[in-house]
């Protein structure tokens, strides 16, 4: 997971004054400070795109593919945008915040791709 130091240079304004600028000086993960930073008002389109895919009734073809590939071990994540026509960029953000399940023990797995099913109570 890409994190970065408490207090980067971005933020330290905000750290000493407070507000909104402390509470994103205590976020670690970079995919969350990505998010939180677009929720707050910056254009972000590669996160515009991976919340459309994440939410839009319209995105649910591309959505189970994209979690189908995430869940196999032997493409990158860059092939795996390559095949769905996406941004490298939108298929990590959507690992990241979304789908996280890469690199992870099985029963983890299970439980985010089965939640409502027998398979991930074992």
């Amino acid at each position: 997971m890409p994190r970065e130091p408490l207090g980067d240079p971005d933020d330290r304004g905000g750290v000493q004054a407070g507000g909104i600028g402390k509470q994103l000086a205590e976020i670690r993960d970079l995919n969350i400070r990505r998010a939180y930073r677009y929720l707050h008002g910056n254009r972000d389109d590669q996160m515009a795109m991976t919340l459309a895919i994440r939410t839009s009734v319209e995105s649910g073809m591309t959505r189970s593919v994209l979690q189908g590939f995430l869940c196999a071990r032997d493409i990158s994540l860059e092939g795996i945008a390559s095949l769905l026509g996406l941004e490298a960029d939108v298929v990590r953000l959507y690992a990241g915040l979304f789908f996280n399940v890469r690199n992870r023990e099985g029963s983890y797995a299970l439980n985010t791709i089965f939640p409502q099913t027998r398979l991930a109570a074992r």
